[in-house]
């Protein structure tokens, strides 16, 4: 039963970020008044690009950094010839598309195909699913994710950038976000600290003091209901009533 609140209240997250462009306000702070060597620019955006989509389900992530894809263009184009704007142009989007992919697998709500994968589990009584939590995802998972981007990385620097341009510095635009947080935005950032919190206590509780399985029958179907799936349940409704309180509700 945690992860059906689990995966809700990832939702509302990713909805959350859209609602008020958190995302866009994550890539303008990473990049405001820096200026990096080409191949560094690829590697911060494919790995920016994979931690966004371990939290938002990946097609989000990849729409949601449009805006800034095409200001990017924009400036390539303003900046270089014709030819490296356009190469610089296609590696950005490629990295973009392999950071929301790889970063996917990345944390247990990254892919709606987790969920169908834990209620299988659920369904058909998997020895052991109670290990898999939100924390414990990352253990297989970070290393993976870690060499996945290491290689995209290299792939894409090497087969779409020129040798002699790799080490040049590029100027990035400013984005159009502001660094200021205010109102709604301030509280969607708390929101957020606060759903990650929760759920990585809750999953260490889980390890540290695995509880007893009391069940309850549903449809012929036989579900586990421990002590941290009833606390799961509680905050899960808890931060369901937060997020539609009248603050996220008038801007």
């Amino acid at each position: 039963m945690s992860y059906v609140f689990l995966f809700i209240t990832g939702f509302l997250i990713s909805r959350l970020s859209v609602r008020y462009e958190l995302v866009e306000q994550f890539f303008a702070r990473l990049f405001h008044g820096r200026n990096h060597s080409v191949q560094r620019f690829l590697f911060y955006l494919l790995c920016a690009a994979a931690l966004v989509s371990m939290f938002t389900p990946n097609f989000i992530a990849a729409l949601t950094l449009l805006p800034m894809l095409e200001t990017l263009r924009q400036s390539f184009e303003q900046n270089h010839n014709e030819k490296i704007a356009r190469r610089l142009t296609t590696a950005i989007v490629i990295i973009v598309i392999y950071g929301c992919n790889i970063g996917g697998m990345g944390s247990l709500v990254g892919s709606p195909a987790n969920a169908f994968m834990l209620a299988q589990m659920e369904i058909f009584n998997v020895a052991g699913r109670e290990k898999i939590n939100f924390l414990s995802w990352f253990g297989w998972s970070l290393p993976l994710v870690g060499v996945l981007l290491v290689i995209a990385w290299a792939q894409v620097a090497l087969l779409f950038i020129p040798a002699k341009f790799r080490r040049e510095q590029i100027e990035l635009p400013q984005f159009h976000q502001s660094l200021q947080l205010h109102g709604s935005a301030k509280i969607a950032w708390q929101m957020l600290v606060l759903w990650f919190a929760f759920w990585t206590v809750h999953s260490v509780l889980q390890i540290l003091l695995p509880a007893s399985e009391p069940n309850f029958i549903l449809f012929d179907l036989k579900i586990g209901f421990t002590r941290w799936d009833q606390l799961a349940t509680v905050f899960g409704v808890l931060y369901l009533v937060l997020l539609f309180a009248p603050i996220f509700r008038t801007e």
